[in-house]
């Protein structure tokens, strides 16, 4: 044991032995004779192994492979070998060499019974004829399955129907393009997923109750309607034929499955059951009654259960013809009927009139009959069916609406009579008062002292005061009983031409800006008085700013296009927005802001017999917005 100690120890130690250039009579030439050649054979060794090693990683299936990496390992030993032989000129290591030689002994009898081994294995591979003769069928196999895997792979891919594989998981194995366009899913989406996440939820179960007994072997195959979940959210509706596949052991492999899209059949079927509920429903609850002539050339007609309603009989009291219907036309209405059916019949001419009928109580009510005939392909009338509404209610209101209309246009006619007079009738004492007073101020004012001056500038302040709102009480009188003359209005010249009359000769710094305004329709005369009066609120509240700035602008709002006037004025607190439209509604005192109220109650009725619609907003010390729209097409009169 102490031998072998002390042979590891000293394993590449060359102390006890010589060199083998200096042992021995080596010439020069035999002895690098003998080097190169152990060179020469250790770096054949090294070579052959990598380009076993080299075979073996490229040929995962080679024969063997064992044997090749037993080889390799052998070869490398032998090689090794040589390489120390050389080296031992120089360093000898003969512990080191005799390892080695031990160890590619070791190998080489492995090798050996490696090699025995495998003999009987290796006796019995093919000859290269026979390979070939195996490869010609396989090769001829293999052409065989590729074309029935092509003509698979077009009727797959290329069914008019939607085809998909499914696992017995639910999963998608397989789809094809038209089951990607039926679920609006892509290749990659459906095969991440399986068949009931796209399927309609009502409807799942029961595909995986099929599945269930097509895996139990219960059924080979099953067909039935379902729905699907399209990718953008709306329904689906399918013909679904399935069936399995097994292996030759009879076990499940997988499902096949086709999909047709039964959408717009189904879409049709549902809306048409929509339209004949729809219709029941109306013709049910319907408050017209319903008449059928069947053939214009006879008499016999149908009528509906309202249409017996709405006259106070029960269903079939009375028989349905056409000389029944003639007899509950009233007398006055009778040749207008009938001659507009004769018109419709020639002509094809719009059937509706309205006609007064007979009730089971013997009187009359007023109903709105129409109706349409069907025609051959001659043109001629084959048949004919409408309705009949009852407008009673409506024409006696029609009555007490002209009736109310008449009233209102004698007082119209009496209110501006009276406005005139009061006119007249208030400004004669008031010209009286100012003529006296402008007598005492001319003739006798060094006659009066101060609080009497004062007295006589008060009466004659306030008298002006009463005038102006005489005037304006006649203005807005006189609005409602105007008739618009309606023009093309360039909206942005009637801003500037009245903020310039409005602001010549005085003083004032006011920054005005009029942006680019949409022309409209409306009464020339009637809109300058609007615009007038609601420039002349923003410049007299803007009185008080060193620099007022009032901006006129065109915006769409929820009521259409709207023009809108901002101040930087002072402005009021938005909760009485709701009164500055009335008459003598004044949000400010007299010896803050003078004025009557009427401006902007005018301004409101202006708007509103074009119309329209104005409106405000505000904030205190912050200015105002008002905002008007005009669409005289409305209500070419108040």
């Amino acid at each position: 044991m102490d031998q072998v100690l002390d042979f590891f120890s000293k394993l590449i130690q060359t102390e006890d032995f010589p060199a083998r250039w200096v042992c021995g009579k080596w010439s020069d030439v035999h002895g690098w004779l003998y080097i190169l050649s152990n060179i020469a054979i250790w770096l054949a060794y090294f070579t052959i192994p990598v380009i076993l090693l080299y075979v073996v990683s490229k040929r995962q299936n080679l024969p063997f492979r064992k044997i090749f990496l037993l080889f390799t390992l052998f070869i490398l030993f032998c090689g090794s070998t040589h390489f120390l032989d050389a080296l031992i000129f120089w360093k000898p290591v003969y512990r080191l060499n005799a390892v080695f030689l031990f160890l590619t002994a070791v190998v080489s009898w492995i090798t050996v019974f490696a090699t025995i081994k495998i003999l009987p294995k290796t006796l019995q591979l093919k000859s290269p004829q026979e390979l070939e003769t195996i490869n010609h069928q396989l090769r001829q196999t293999l052409k065989e399955k590729k074309l029935v895997d092509q003509q698979f792979y077009w009727a797959f891919e290329y069914s008019p129907v939607g085809m998909a594989h499914v696992g017995l998981d639910g999963h998608f194995l397989r789809v094809n393009k038209v089951l990607c366009q039926i679920t609006g899913y892509t290749k990659e989406e459906l095969l991440k997923t399986n068949f009931q996440a796209i399927t309609y939820k009502a409807d799942t179960q029961m595909g995986v109750d099929h599945m269930k007994k097509l895996k139990k072997g219960v059924i080979e195959s099953a067909q039935f309607e379902k729905r699907y979940v399209h990718k953008e959210g709306h329904t689906i509706w399918a013909i679904l034929n399935t069936s399995i596949v097994k292996n030759e052991n009879g076990e499940p492999l997988f499902l096949v499955s086709q999909v047709q899209d039964i959408s717009q059949r189904k879409n049709a079927e549902l809306a048409l059951k929509k339209s004949e509920e729809r219709f029941r429903l109306v013709f049910e609850g319907a408050q017209a009654g319903i008449w059928d002539w069947v053939d214009v050339q006879k008499d016999q007609e149908w009528w509906s259960p309202k249409f017996y309603q709405l006259l106070g009989y029960q269903d079939r009291e009375i028989e349905a013809s056409v000389e029944n219907f003639r007899q509950l036309l009233h007398p006055e209405d009778l040749a207008p009927t009938f001659d507009l059916v004769r018109e419709h019949f020639t002509h094809q001419q719009a059937f509706i009139i309205e006609y007064r009928l007979k009730t089971k109580t013997g009187a009359y009510k007023w109903f709105l009959g129409s109706g349409q005939a069907q025609f051959d392909t001659n043109g001629q009338p084959v048949r004919m069916v409408g309705s009949i509404i009852d407008i009673d209610e409506k024409k006696q209101a029609e009555k007490q609406l002209l009736e109310k209309q008449r009233k209102l246009e004698v007082s119209n006619r009496d209110l501006a009579s009276f406005s005139y007079s009061v006119s007249h009738d208030l400004k004669a004492p008031l010209r009286s008062i100012n003529g006296y007073c402008e007598i005492l101020l001319e003739d006798y004012l060094d006659k009066l002292d101060a609080n009497g001056q004062h007295s006589i500038n008060v009466i004659v302040k306030n008298a002006q005061k009463m005038g102006t709102l005489i005037d304006d009480i006649l203005a807005y009188s006189k609005v409602s009983q105007q008739t618009l003359t309606v023009r093309t209005l360039n909206m942005r010249q009637i801003f500037e031409n009245v903020f310039f009359e409005l602001t010549y000769g005085t003083d004032r710094d006011i920054e005005f800006n009029v942006g680019e305004l949409k022309h409209t329709q409306g009464d020339q005369t009637m809109v300058t008085q609007l615009v007038n009066n609601i420039l002349s609120n923003a410049i007299k509240y803007t009185s008080t700013r060193s620099r007022a700035t009032i901006e006129v602008q065109g915006i769409e709002t929820q009521w259409g296009y709207t023009y809108r006037v901002k101040d930087n004025g002072v402005g009021f607190e938005n909760a009485f927005v709701h009164k500055i439209f009335g008459v003598f509604e004044r949000l400010h005192k007299d010896h803050e802001f003078e004025g009557t109220g009427v401006g902007l109650a005018i301004a409101k009725r202006t708007v509103e017999s074009h119309g329209g619609k104005i409106w405000a907003d505000s904030k205190l010390n912050q200015g105002t917005n008002i905002y008007f729209t005009l669409n005289p097409t409305v209500n070419h009169h108040l």
